[in-house]
């Protein structure tokens, strides 16, 4: 693009310079060496954006040859002047400090050597320094232009990677709140029909009435796996749905969905488990060996949705885990209801089967993976809580946790 302009700017000032008329008429004619310093003025031009100093220099040094040679001064000053107006819009007042007196010193020199015509040197003067002045403050204007442009495209790309860096999180924090979901509903559930089915195969032929009760364990735990899982994919799948929703503030609107297609309608899933469902989780454990006893103390009310979940979550795997590392044993459970806070305690008193007497495939230890504490320490982190769980010094294991009681605290922290 510079290339093709310094190429038009040569053939207008050529023209010109050919037809000055009465202007050009006390200087020399343009011949072929004028032709050859005018071009000299004219073509640096098409690298001014690459070295705009250095192309100053060039065309001011071309200017200068060409009116000693005793050529037009008109004809060899516009390669100079766009030199200087691209100077100053690539480098600003250091452009202008470093451009404009050279050029203001060449016009003044024009002058000085032009046949008398009647101009004074005040106007020459003038000339020198208001010509130089104008084009620098066009410099200026397109170099604060470019400097504004430059800026707001540097913003556009950090907006553009905080979008995407949010993108990532919220990818992120879904993954793990449904790899808790599915940990937390899965986990407990299948570690009740492990240590059932151990039961019911060692009691098969020797006790029958046990093994169905074994069995019929095993068909309500994979029932309630069943549901939960169901209510899950349907939160994932439909969004928000106050009542069920375990990330939705509370009181949300539900989000209406469009079937894909007609035909039965879809049960209604069962609703998300709250604290009110602990009762359930204690008799469960109960069929299994964990004898749990319940304790609740303080102002008994419902909290925020999120709240509730998350406390029975952090119930229900201290008691699977109970259940895989102690087996048949004597577990407590202590809620507080607090103004502020919901404090929660699980302790158990370790194993309590000898290994001689456990049942082959009834007592054998159930591996974990670990992710059950991790997901406590992230729901109470989540809510703005504290999470513990450790070791008793007289054996068994303990958790201890707190969480936000007020619903408006939950939501805030959340």
């Amino acid at each position: 693009m510079d290339s093709a302009l310094a190429v038009g700017l040569l053939a207008v000032t050529v023209l010109l310079g050919s037809q000055g008329g009465e202007s050009a008429a006390p200087w020399r004619a343009l011949d072929v060496p004028g032709d050859v310093l005018t071009t000299l003025t004219v073509l640096p031009v098409a690298a001014r954006r690459r070295a705009p100093l250095s192309v100053l220099g060039a065309c001011c040094g071309a200017w200068i040859v060409l009116i000693a040679a005793g050529y037009w001064p008109v004809v060899g000053s516009y390669g100079p002047m766009l030199a200087l107006y691209s100077l100053v819009a690539a480098r600003g007042w250091a452009g202008a400090t470093a451009g404009a007196p050279p050029l203001g010193a060449v016009w003044v020199f024009g002058g000085l050597r032009a046949p008398h015509t009647g101009t004074g040197l005040e106007a020459i003067v003038a000339q020198a320094v208001v010509v130089p002045t104008v084009l620098a403050m066009f410099g200026l204007q397109a170099y604060r232009l470019a400097q504004r442009n430059r800026q707001l495209a540097h913003l556009t790309a950090q907006l553009a990677q905080e979008q995407a860096a949010r993108a990532r999180h919220a990818v992120t924090t879904e993954r793990l709140r449904i790899a808790r979901e599915l940990h937390d509903v899965i986990a407990h559930h299948l570690s009740v029909v492990s240590v059932q089915t151990g039961l019911a195969s060692y009691v098969f032929d020797s006790d029958p009435a046990t093994a169905r009760g074994a069995l019929q364990t095993i068909a309500d735990a994979s029932g309630e796996a069943l549901e939960e899982t169901r209510t899950l994919l349907h939160l994932l799948r439909t969004g928000a749905d106050s009542g069920t929703d375990p990330q939705a503030p509370d009181g949300a609107s539900p989000r209406t969905t469009s079937p894909a297609r007609s035909g039965p309608a879809t049960p209604a899933p069962r609703p998300v488990p709250a604290l009110s469902r602990i009762v359930e989780l204690v008799d469960r454990m109960g069929t299994v060996g964990v004898d749990a006893e319940l304790t609740v103390t303080g102002r008994e009310r419902p909290l925020a949705q999120r709240v509730e979940l998350s406390a029975y979550r952090i119930v229900q795997e201290a008691l699977t885990n109970t259940l895989k590392h102690a087996g048949p044993t004597r577990a407590q459970i202590a809620l507080h209801y607090g103004t502020e806070e919901l404090t929660g305690r699980i302790t158990d008193h370790g194993s309590t089967t000898a290994a001689a007497d456990a049942p082959p495939g009834g007592r054998t230890e159930i591996p974990g993976s670990g992710n059950g504490l991790i997901g406590m320490q992230e729901r109470v982190r989540m809510l703005g809580g504290t999470v513990r769980a450790e070791p008793r010094a007289h054996g068994g294991f303990e958790v201890v946790f707190t969480l936000p009681a007020i619903p408006g605290q939950a939501e805030a922290a959340s």
